[in-house]
């Protein structure tokens, strides 16, 4: 009998300390993202350690930055949800940016490398070197967008033969960067909370007030989704002058991208060290 009460006490004081734990948990990550109306998610990805970018190929293939400090990051490519890396030579990767059979990457460090990493083989060159460049894409001749994420900070065009051309200087804190359907440079400036827009040197504010604006994405139907890499933070959707919450709760979201094989979005979550995919809900 004494046997069986010290199994029951013992069995007790097991599952106090998971609860605990796992109240500890639930306290440190907080509760689950909320999904904004009309609008559901799912994780396609989890154990992905400091997660910061994501980008898909045109048959549905994802790569992920993993950006760890040190020279301990990673690039990889996701497949049925297991990692293969390709690319572990590296310092911060931020930024990722698809070009035929290549991709781009950035190095968010003083003196950090933007790189052409080749995917059939897996090799990689230097671009050319900047200070913490972060957000990238790749513009329709070839030439690459890059923001460098400094107080003050700039864009830059990068041409194919590493000739750097500033677009714009004396930004507070530009990191992410996308192209419009009008070739137009839209910037997330994290420092000031706005989401500008750059064209034939011009300069717009599309949005502001908004808390740490990371990362930006022009879609395929002209919305612009936003990033608040903050704890909790949000993922949002601006088109025609509204602002939508797609999601609210989210632990420092990052990079976004589209999915066109499964019509889905893709956002890199870093506090959790997942990727989420999200879609309309159907009626």
């Amino acid at each position: 009998m004494k046997q069986l009460v010290l199994l029951a006490v013992m069995l007790a004081l097991a599952l106090s300390s998971v609860g605990t734990r796992a109240d500890y948990l639930a306290d440190y990550l907080g509760a689950a993202p909320r999904a904004g109306d009309g609008w559901s998610y799912s994780v396609i990805a989890d154990g992905l350690d400091s997660v910061d970018n994501v980008a898909v190929g045109q048959a549905g293939e994802i790569y992920v930055s993993s950006e760890v400090g040190g020279a301990k990051g990673a690039v990889l490519q996701l497949t049925d949800g297991a990692p293969l890396v390709l690319l572990d030579d590296v310092t911060r990767p931020d930024g990722l940016a698809l070009g035929p059979g290549v991709l781009f990457v950035t190095e968010e460090t003083d003196n950090g490398r933007v790189l052409e990493v080749r995917l059939d083989d897996r090799s990689h060159r230097v671009v050319t070197v900047l200070d913490y460049p972060e957000g990238i894409e790749r513009m329709a001749n070839g030439s690459l967008v890059v923001a460098e994420d400094l107080r003050p900070g700039r864009v830059v065009r990068v041409a194919a033969n590493g000739e750097i051309e500033t677009l714009r200087p004396d930004l507070d804190r530009p990191e992410g960067v996308s192209i419009d359907r009008d070739n137009a440079i839209v910037v997330a400036e994290t420092g000031s909370g706005r989401v500008l827009r750059i064209a034939d040197g011009a300069l717009t504010v599309i949005v502001e007030g908004l808390n740490e604006p990371d990362q930006v994405f022009c879609a395929p139907d002209g919305a612009i989704w936003i990033s608040e890499d903050a704890r909790p933070g949000r993922l949002l959707r601006y088109r025609d002058g509204t602002l939508e919450e797609v999601a609210s709760g989210l632990l420092a979201p990052q990079g976004i991208t589209y999915d066109a094989a499964h019509d889905r979005y893709l956002v890199a979550e870093q506090g959790r060290g997942r990727l989420l995919a999200f879609v309309r809900k159907t009626r």
